[in-house]
Formats: C-alpha cells, sequence, structure tokens
C-alpha cells in the first residue's frame, strides 16, 4: 500500500498546511497561528479519547453521602466551552477548531464510519465485560456478553446472495423436439402442436378455464364408466 505524500495533500488553508508539515516532518518551521491551530486540535483529540470525569453526590441506604464519578464522552459543546475558558477563543472559532480536529484526527465517528463505531463499541464493551466479572457482577457480565453477541452478529445468519452485477445470462435454446431432451417423441406433427396450442392462446382466460374443466369432467365421467 502506498503512503501519501505531502506532496498528494490537496487541501487549501491552514489544515492543509499543517497536514502536509506533519507528513514532511516540518511542523516545526509551521507559522505561529498554525501551530496554535495544531495544539488547539491536538487538545480537543485527548479530550475525545480521554472523555469526560463525571461526578455527583449520592447517598447510600444509611443516608450517608459519598461521591459517584464515572466516564462518559464529551459533547461537541463542552469540548468548545474547554476551548473557549483554556485559550480564550472565540466560540466560532472554538467549532472550527473542532471540525478540523475531527478531520486531522479523526476522532469522532459519523454515521459513514459504522464499522468503526462498532469496533469501539466492542472494544468498551469487553472492557465492561471483563470489570464487571472481576467484581462478581456475573449477572451484568452476562447481559453485556449477550450485547457483544449481536453487536459482532455473532447470532445472525449470514446468508452468501447473488451479487446481480456478476450474473451474466446465458441465451436460451429453443428446442421444438422433445426426443432431443430425453423425453418420448411427439405423435402428432410439430406444426399440428403449434398451431393448436396458438389456438388455444389466442382464446380468453375465461373460454380456457371453461374448456379445461370440461376436458376434467370428461376424463372424470370415463374412469366412473370403466
Amino acid at each position: 500500500m502506498s503512503l501519501i505524500r505531502a506532496k498528494d495533500v490537496d487541501i487549501d488553508g491552514p489544515l492543509g498546511r499543517i497536514y502536509k508539515a506533519h507528513l514532511s516532518n516540518k511542523v516545526d518551521q509551521l507559522r505561529a497561528t498554525d501551530k496554535a491551530l495544531l495544539t488547539r486540535m491536538r487538545r480537543v483529540d485527548t479530550l475525545v479519547r480521554e472523555k469526560k470525569l463525571h461526578e455527583e453526590k449520592r447517598y447510600n441506604s444509611g443516608g450517608e453521602s459519598y461521591v459517584f464519578s464515572f466516564k462518559r464522552p464529551y459533547k461537541k459543546r463542552e469540548i468548545v466551552e474547554w476551548l473557549q475558558s483554556e485559550f480564550g477563543i472565540s466560540i466560532r472559532q472554538a467549532y472550527l477548531d473542532v471540525e478540523m480536529a475531527q478531520r486531522f484526527f479523526h476522532s469522532f465517528e459519523t454515521s459513514q464510519d459504522r464499522e468503526i463505531a462498532r469496533g469501539m463499541a466492542i472494544e468498551t464493551g469487553e472492557e465492561m465485560m471483563a470489570r464487571a466479572e472481576a467484581a462478581g457482577d456475573f449477572r451484568a457480565a452476562a447481559a453485556i456478553f449477550k450485547e457483544l453477541n449481536q453487536i459482532k452478529q455473532l447470532r445472525t445468519f449470514q446468508m452468501d446472495l447473488l451479487d446481480p452485477s456478476e450474473y451474466i445470462p446465458t441465451d436460451p435454446i429453443l428446442v421444438d423436439d422433445p426426443s432431443k431432451l430425453g423425453f418420448p417423441a411427439l405423435d402428432e406433427p410439430v406444426e399440428d402442436i403449434k398451431a393448436r396450442l396458438m389456438k388455444k392462446l389466442k382464446k380468453g382466460f375465461i373460454e380456457t378455464l371453461v374448456e379445461d374443466a370440461e376436458t376434467v369432467d370428461d376424463e372424470n365421467v370415463e374412469e366412473e364408466e370403466v
């Protein structure tokens, strides 16, 4: 697989300059404004990957208070507010920094990146299952294991479907003599059979249905007489 080179990058603006400098190992030669942007973009990527520590006050059954904490993904608005507070930039610039960080580091997953999102969900779920099992919460571990199987599609029957683009139809070969296909030869001439079939096809649906019914009735009568 060929690597992307700096000369292959066709992106205008500061993101293009940073991308080219990164590929050619010349980040130190960037202008001050581009270096500052790269610093903010790196911070955005770090926040997304580390997740946000959330703490809240709770009470146990004895009425004693304790701090309950957990980590969750940052919301875009929270990252923007953090950039504004840390670097003193405008809200518009903060949103631009988040968007450029997403393009540069691919920190966020969109609806088009389903496979990446599935991989991250599986990785997180496996860690949660291991934590639950180590803590002795086997019921939670079993529930997570069941959900992981759903995400991995291990319980879904995979059937190889025909790709219509790969189907190449063959030209049909018309044969008017059954003996060529291994069937008994016809007692009547082929032309007489064709004429009778064409005459039958020209009739309406009701007329054909009535004739077929009369034919069946005649056959039943003959069988009873025998």
